[in-house]
């Protein structure tokens, strides 16, 4: 589990992808990070032979989330959500639509193990204490 924006990171997911007969070729990255809440902020970072973005999501059930990335837009659905004190899980599928032309990026079920609030707690305590000796 890794820190990023402060918050434990609980799912990564990288995965390739090709659209288009290939002519679109890329990347997603797709991190999940635990608050100690029922909501989970997320971030999907897109990289394709033709551009960059990301998008930020909050999940927090089953839903459908509509962005635009880079000129694309794109549609993610969360189905089979499940959250518990100790872990969440879910299926997430993300499509890309530009002009008549769409495309499946990613299409997985994702699982993390959350952490306790007093894990959280000692991991944030000792974070601040790495900041405190390195200003020191």
């Amino acid at each position: 589990m890794s820190l990023s924006s402060g918050l434990p990171r609980i799912i990564y997911k990288r995965v390739s992808f090709k659209c288009f007969v290939g002519f679109v070729k890329g990347t997603i990255e797709f991190s999940v990070y635990d608050n100690g809440s029922t909501t989970f902020p997320a971030l999907a970072t897109i990289e394709t032979n033709l551009g960059s973005g990301s998008v930020s999501l909050d999940l927090s059930g089953n839903q459908t989330i509509k962005k635009s990335a880079a000129g694309v837009d794109v549609t993610v659905e969360i189905s089979k959500w499940t959250v518990s004190n100790e872990s969440l899980s879910f299926h997430v599928k993300a499509s890309g639509k530009k002009g008549i032309f769409s495309c499946t990026v990613f299409d997985e079920t994702l699982k993390g193990d959350r952490q306790s609030a007093s894990e959280q707690e000692a991991q944030m305590n000792e974070v601040f204490a790495k900041m405190e000796a390195a200003k020191a």
